[in-house]
This record gives C-alpha cells, structure tokens and sequence, in this order.
C-alpha cells in the first residue's frame, strides 16, 4: 500500500494508523540479513551525525544489532557514519562520496572499504576540504601532522 498524503486537507486524527502503516515499509529494523549474506549480497550504508530528520543513533543501534546476531557481519555490511552531515548531504561536513566505486570494488574484486572519502565542494566542484569516513565503530582521528581538511591526515581508530 501506498500512502499519499495531501497535508493541506490531512485528517490528523488519523495519524497514528497512517503512521503504523507507513512503518511497515519505511523501518528497517529486522537484523536477520541471512537470506541476504547467503546471496553474497554487499552493502553499504551511511548516516549524517547531523541528521535532523532521521536519529543517527537508531542507526549505530541497528547496526549493533545485526553485529550481535551475526559476528560476521563485517564481511558483507558496512556502516560509514558521517560527521556534521544533515540528511543524505548539505550540513558543515564533507557530505560528497562516490559510494559506487568501494560498492563495486567490494562486490566485483573482493575489497571491502577500509575507508571511504568525503569532500565538502563549493557549489562550483571546488574542493574545500576531505575527510576518511571509517567503517563503524571506527572514526577518523587526525594525526597531528598534517592539515585538517587533508583526508590523509587522518587514521581510522576504534573509540
């Protein structure tokens, strides 16, 4: 089902039913991806630190979730949180990733991403700065060397 809503004309005292329904397809939150390891499936997935719209908590929680129903779960999922990115892109941080080369390399050659970079661009392409995203529960830390907005200033380390 389909739910098309014109909030102009909504009825609110509907919205809990809506809601419920609506939850049906728009949450994810079963943690039993067996059916989809088995396939030999990859998949990446991504979260703003920033997000307003969706909790980046309940995020790194499903994430926890499948980890613990399956200690290996690193081999076929990962989870590249995104510092100071609002919902999808836009916000302080760099929120531009080309996520189709590591999904592809991953998938095609056998390399899971060990990091991915983010570039914060002007609206022109100009690069402003880059940032590693590591794989969660990692985080990029600086090294203390090199320039904040060079991505290759950064180590991926668990917290």
């Amino acid at each position: 089902m389909i739910l098309r809503v014109d909030y102009s004309t909504y009825d609110l005292a509907n919205w809990r039913k809506d809601t419920a329904e609506a939850a049906k397809y728009l949450n994810a939150v079963d943690a039993d991806l067996s059916k989809f390891k088995a396939r030999r499936g990859k998949l990446i997935l991504s979260h703003g630190w920033a997000d307003p719209a969706l909790n980046p908590l309940s995020t790194t929680a499903y994430y926890d979730q499948l980890q613990a129903r399956d200690p290996r779960l690193r081999e076929y999922v990962r989870l590249f949180m995104m510092p100071g990115v609002l919902h999808c892109f836009g916000g302080t941080g760099p929120d531009f990733v080309d996520w189709f080369t590591p999904i592809a390399d991953w998938v095609e050659r056998g390399r899971a991403p060990a990091r991915v970079i983010a570039q914060k661009r002007t609206g022109d392409g100009r690069i402003l700065n880059a940032r590693p995203l590591c794989p969660f529960p990692q985080r990029a830390v600086h090294d203390g060397k090199g320039g904040v907005t060079d991505a290759e200033s950064y180590v991926c380390r668990t917290r």
